[in-house]
């Protein structure tokens, strides 16, 4: 129900796409809910980098592998369009868009889908460049519509919501500094548009 809210909010505020950077796999008793929500090609599920094909399949709208590429010293630099999950019976290897690739396909962007790995723009903190909205805001209807028409929105977990061992263990941007993943990922789509 409260995804239900957040995208309805979504629709009728004009989002271009959503991705939604959450793992959401176990099959429940709230699927058939989830199924009629997660049916369109704007919406953008992540899907697990160790099991691509953990989403479930009844959900139709398109998946992305959210990974990133970490450096040896644990800062995330790079990130890819595609990732190899398998070899075919032809042994001819099998590339999986990533979410960052599946949010600039679906906002109109021509992108070449390979497996070279492409740097992430970085950015510096700025809210206005990346506003954080709280889910709770966008369950209630209560944000401004016109900062979201047009616009590709990421739903996922902001550094505020990580706890304190996630942070420890936590992405790093090239300052150096804690990043959410889903941060991350917004810069992925940007450096992509």
């Amino acid at each position: 129900e409260l995804y239900a809210q957040a995208l309805e909010t979504l629709d009728t505020a004009g989002a271009l796409a959503v991705g939604i950077d959450l793992i959401l796999s176990d099959p429940t008793d709230q699927d058939a809910q989830l199924n009629q929500l997660f049916n369109r090609s704007n919406i953008i599920l992540a899907s697990s980098p160790t099991d691509p094909s953990i989403v479930n399949p009844d959900w139709k709208s398109p998946t992305g592998i959210s990974a990133l590429n970490i450096s040896q010293d644990g800062i995330v630099r790079s990130f890819q369009t595609g990732y190899i999950a398998a070899s075919n019976d032809d042994n001819e290897q099998i590339v999986i868009p990533s979410f960052a690739y599946q949010l600039a396909i679906t906002a109109g962007r021509k992108v070449a889908l390979n497996t070279q790995p492409q740097m992430l723009r970085y950015m510096e903190s700025d809210p206005t460049r990346f506003p954080i909205i709280p889910f709770r805001d966008l369950i209630n209807g209560s944000v401004r519509y016109g900062d979201l028409q047009g616009k590709i929105v990421l739903i996922g977990v902001t550094a505020a919501g990580l706890t304190q061992q996630q942070q420890q263990i936590g992405l790093r941007d090239v300052s150096g500094q804690v990043v959410s993943g889903v941060q991350l990922q917004a810069q992925a789509v940007a450096s992509l548009l």
